[in-house]
C-alpha cells in the first residue's frame, strides 16, 4: 500500500465519522424545528378555527392546502384565513406585488401536512383520522404538547397538542408531517454539505505536498543505504533532500562503474518488481559499486530482493564459492542470515542439492561449497529437507556429510531427531549417526550465527 494511499484511508477514516455524526446531527435537529412548526401550526389554525372544529368535528381536518398554510414560521406575515377579505389598502399605495419564494417555483417533496382533532378519550369523530400512537396518548397525559420520538431513517413527524381544558370534540389536535422542505412550512436541510466537502478536499490537497516530500525523503534514505550510510541526510533550500556528498559520490561510481542512472533509480524505487529488475542487472554491469550494492541488497525488507541479490551474487563472477564467501565474511551478523535464508529462497539451494552426484566435477564442488557456505550461515532446513525427502540415496547421503563437516553443535538435536525416523533408508541413518559421533567428538564449536532450524 502506497504512502499516498495510507494517508488518504487516514483521512477517509476522519472524515466519514465526522461527516455521520454531523448527518445525525442534522437530521434530529430538523426534526426538532419541524415539530415546533407543526405545534406552531396546530395553535394558529386552531385560533381561526375551533369554533367550525366544535360545531362539525367529523368533518374537521384532512390535508392542509396550501392556502392553509402560515408564512410566519418562515419569517413574514401570516395570511388572512380564506373566508376573509384582506384589509383595505389606502388609495395611495400602489397594490401589492403577489407574493414570491424566494428560491423559485417550490416543487413538493413530502407529503402535505395534515391535522386532525380528537375528543377527551383521544377519539376522533373524523373517519379519516388515524389512530394516535401509543407513545403520544401516553406523553399527553402529563404534558400539553407531546411528540413522536426521533428516528434517524423516518422522516415523518407528529404533534399532538392539548388544548385549553381538554374537553369536547376538539380537544387535542395531532399533526403530521415530514422533515422534507414543503410547502414553505419545513427547514432546509444539510447545509453543513457543501462546507464539509470543502474542508475534505483542503485535507487532501494540504496531504499532497506532505506525500512528495516524504517520499523524497524516502528515496534519499534509500540511497543512503546503498552507500551503507557513509553520507548524512541533507534538505536544501528547495525541500529537496539529498544525502551528503551525494553528487561527488555519484560521480566517482559513474567514473568507476559506469552505471546507468536509471539503474540507480530502479535501486531506490519504491516498486518491488523495479528493484528486483535493477539487482539482477549489476553482474552485467560488475565492477566493485556493482558488489557493494549487491550485498547491500541483501538488507531490502523485501524477499523477493533478497533472492534476487543471492542470483545476482551467484552470477556475478566464476568463482562463485569465493563472492559467497567474501560476502559472508564482510557481512555483519544479522546481513549473514539473510544471506543464507536467500541462497534457500533464491532457489539456489535447491539446485545446488541436485549437482552434489551430478558427473561434472566443478559443479558439484560449486554445489558443495555453497550449500556448506549457507549451513555456516545458519540455514539448514533445506538441507534436512533433502535428508528426510530426496528420491537419491547418494544425495542424502552427500548432505549429511555436509553438515557432519560444517561441524555445528546446533545441529546436533536435528540429526538426532532424524536418527530415530524409522522412515530414513539403513545407510542413511547410519550415516546420521556417524555424523552426530563426529560433531560430539569436536567439542563445543563456535559457530558464526545460531541454526536456523
Amino acid at each position: 500500500m502506497t504512502l499516498r494511499l495510507r494517508l488518504t484511508l487516514a483521512a477517509l477514516a476522519v472524515t466519514l465519522p465526522m461527516g455521520l455524526l454531523l448527518l445525525w446531527y442534522d437530521t434530529a435537529k430538523q426534526h426538532d424545528v419541524a415539530e415546533q412548526l407543526l405545534a406552531e401550526l396546530i395553535e394558529w389554525r386552531m385560533t381561526t378555527e375551533h369554533a367550525r372544529c366544535e360545531a362539525a368535528p367529523e368533518s374537521f381536518g384532512g390535508l392542509l392546502a396550501r392556502a392553509d398554510m402560515p408564512s410566519g414560521p418562515r419569517g413574514g406575515p401570516a395570511p388572512p384565513p380564506e373566508d376573509r377579505a384582506p384589509p383595505p389598502q389606502p388609495d395611495d399605495l400602489p397594490p401589492s406585488p403577489p407574493p414570491r419564494h424566494r428560491d423559485g417555483p417550490r416543487r413538493a417533496h413530502g407529503r402535505t401536512p395534515t391535522i386532525f382533532a380528537y375528543d377527551e378519550n383521544l377519539q376522533s369523530r373524523n373517519p379519516n383520522a388515524p389512530v394516535i400512537p401509543k407513545e403520544l396518548v401516553d406523553a399527553i397525559r402529563t404534558r400539553d404538547v407531546a411528540t413522536s420520538p426521533f428516528g434517524f431513517r423516518s422522516s415523518t413527524v407528529e404533534v399532538l397538542v392539548a388544548l385549553s381544558g381538554r374537553t369536547g370534540p376538539c380537544a387535542y389536535v395531532l399533526a403530521r408531517g415530514t422533515t422534507n422542505p414543503e410547502w414553505g412550512i419545513f427547514p432546509e436541510s444539510n447545509l453543513w454539505v457543501l462546507p464539509t466537502i470543502a474542508v475534505f478536499a483542503a485535507m487532501l490537497l494540504v496531504l499532497g505536498p506532505v506525500v512528495r516530500r516524504i517520499q523524497k525523503l524516502t528515496l534519499a534514505v534509500r540511497r543512503s543505504a546503498n552507500s551503507e550510510y557513509a553520507s548524512a541526510i541533507v534538505e536544501d533550500e528547495k525541500g529537496d533532500f539529498h544525502f551528503f556528498g551525494e553528487e561527488v559520490a555519484a560521480s566517482v561510481d559513474q567514473a568507476m562503474s559506469a552505471m546507468p542512472n536509471t539503474t540507480l533509480e530502479r535501486l531506490g524505487s519504491e516498486n518491488v518488481s523495479e528493484r528486483c529488475a535493477a539487482v539482477a542487472e549489476l553482474p552485467r554491469l560488475g565492477g566493485e559499486d556493482a558488489y557493494t550494492r549487491i550485498s547491500a541488497a541483501f538488507d531490502d525488507p523485501s524477499e523477493e530482493v533478497r533472492s534476487a541479490a543471492a542470483r545476482a551474487l551467484f552470477n556475478f563472477q566464476a568463482d562463485r564459492a569465493a563472492a559467497f564467501t567474501r560476502a559472508l565474511r564482510e557481512a555483519p551478523v544479522e546481513r549473514r542470515r539473510r544471506i543464507g535464508s536467500a541462497i534457500a529462497s533464491s532457489g539456489l539451494a535447491s539446485e545446488a542439492i541436485s549437482h552434489l552426484t551430478g558427473e561434472s566435477r566443478e559443479k558439484t564442488y560449486d554445489a558443495f561449497s555453497l550449500l556448506f557456505l549457507m549451513s555456516k550461515a545458519g540455514e539448514v532446513q533445506p538441507l534436512l529437507r533433502a535428508i528426510e525427502e530426496h528420491s537419491n540415496i547418494e544425495v542424502r547421503l552427500a548432505v549429511v556429510k555436509l553438515l557432519a563437516l560444517s561441524g555445528q553443535h546446533e545441529i546436533l538435536p536435528a540429526f538426532r531427531r532424524l536418527a530415530v525416523r524409522g522412515s530414513l533408508p539403513p545407510e542413511v541413518r547410519s550415516s546420521v549417526m556417524e555424523a552426530i559421533y563426529q560433531i560430539s567428538s569436536q567439542g563445543t564449536a563456535s559457530g558464526p550465527v545460531p541454526v536456523k532450524r
